[in-house]
């Protein structure tokens, strides 16, 4: 289920580390690294947004699959996933390598 209310850097720490537990390494996206970077003040947050670098989405799948999480199908995409995590929507932004880098 979705929390409807915001939520704190223990619950990002908590969601990225879950995640890591299932070797599943992220970089923090979106607000909470605008934050983080000083480049925009404190503020409640609703989603965690996280780069998710790799070639597929299979080992998210996986642990979907594995720990019966809830993922939320309307946001599922070729390049994006969302997932409810710690009770927080959590959205999983594929980054790819490319001959360039």
């Amino acid at each position: 289920m979705l929390a409807r209310m915001s939520y704190d850097a223990k619950t990002l720490s908590g969601v990225v580390a879950y995640l890591e537990t299932a070797s599943i390494l992220t970089r923090v996206f979106g607000g909470w690294a605008e934050e983080m970077q000083g480049l925009s003040a404190a503020r409640p947050h609703r989603d965690i947004d996280l780069l998710y670098p790799s070639n597929d989405f299979e080992p998210i799948d996986t642990l979907v699959r594995q720990r019966g999480l809830e993922e939320i199908t309307a946001k599922r995409s070729a390049h994006k996933r969302a997932l409810v995590l710690r009770g927080v929507m959590t959205e999983l932004f594929l980054v790819r390598r490319n001959a360039l880098g």
